[in-house]
């Protein structure tokens, strides 16, 4: 790849003792526990490694400042029998400290392994996780995973279900005109009434920051899904809660599908168990099943939310 950029400033201060971590064709790299500050008051830990070359015989401490220009390295190691990704500061050069400077730079300029992974934290806070394959010069990479979040992680995401009904709902089209969106690699196919094709064609020209282009077509072979409506009666429209009594699981077992990632709504993965759905949301649960919140239908005597349900066969 051209104009591959791999670099990275740190400015903080050693934390422990540094340790001999391997040799190579005669020449020790130490490892050491760097502290970088953040603006908020924090600190970053971060790993380096660092060649005795660089130390010009002098032995780094506990406490001292230091300040390294270098790249972001990744390599596997074998821990407790299972391969992990490890990743690490590589100190290539040792430099003074410019009190103005940003104390924890990197730029990384690579190839991503897998589309980003967008989701939501338990505290509301939209991201996107990212893994980035850097060349080095002689053929190697380092896999170096990545963070972005708020604009930058929607601007990173694929485009998701949600994206696509925004974009309609955008229009001023009415939710009950369209029906199943199918999302494909390249694109998405939208059902929705006869008189609305002409209409989307003309006038849905971007989705999210990405333009797109609409022309009608013949559904893609399975495509087509046969739902049946049910109603459940639950205490709120709790995401948990509507799992839970969709696909016959135990409060503590749905709760379960939330921290092993396994439930998206409108296909971004979703964290929250007391996420409140929206009427149009579509539900899945990876290995049970997906379906479309339709909205609470009035109370039940015992004053439970009557609500229905658009369950895929």
């Amino acid at each position: 790849m051209e104009n591959v950029i791999n670099t990275l400033h740190l400015s903080g201060k050693v934390v422990g003792t540094p340790v001999v971590g391997h040799e190579a064709f005669g020449e020790k790299f130490y490892y050491l526990t760097l502290g970088v500050p953040r603006l908020s008051g924090a600190q970053d830990l971060l790993p380096v490694t660092l060649s005795e070359r660089l130390l010009d015989g002098t032995m780094l401490a506990d406490g001292d400042a230091l300040t390294i220009d270098g790249q972001v390295r990744s390599y596997n190691k074998i821990i407790e029998g299972a391969g992990r990704l490890l990743i690490t500061a590589f100190a290539q050069k040792i430099v003074e400290n410019d009190e103005h400077e940003n104390p924890n730079q990197i730029q990384l300029t690579g190839t991503l392994c897998k589309a980003p992974a967008y989701r939501t934290t338990p505290f509301g806070r939209e991201i996107a996780d990212m893994m980035l394959a850097v060349n080095r010069a002689y053929g190697k990479s380092d896999y170096i995973p990545c963070i972005t979040w708020g604009r930058s992680a929607r601007f990173a995401a694929p485009i998701a279900h949600r994206d696509v009904l925004g974009a309609l709902m955008g229009l001023g089209i009415e939710r009950e005109l369209i029906g199943d969106i199918v999302l494909r690699e390249a694109g998405a196919y939208i059902f929705c009434v006869e008189r609305m094709v002409d209409f989307i064609c003309q006038s849905l020209v971007q989705i999210g920051r990405t333009d797109v282009r609409c022309e009608r077509a013949e559904p893609p072979q399975g495509a087509l899904r046969e739902t049946r409506e049910v109603r459940l009666q639950v205490s709120s429209p709790r995401l948990d809660a509507i799992a839970a009594h969709l696909f016959h699981l135990s409060r503590g077992d749905a709760q379960q599908l939330f921290r092993q990632g396994r439930v998206m709504v409108d296909d971004a993965p979703c964290e929250r168990p007391d996420y409140q759905l929206r009427d149009g949301q579509v539900i899945s649960v990876r290995g049970y099943g997906r379906a479309q919140y339709l909205g609470v239908d009035g109370q039940s005597k015992k004053g439970k939310d009557v609500v229905r349900i658009a369950l895929y066969s």
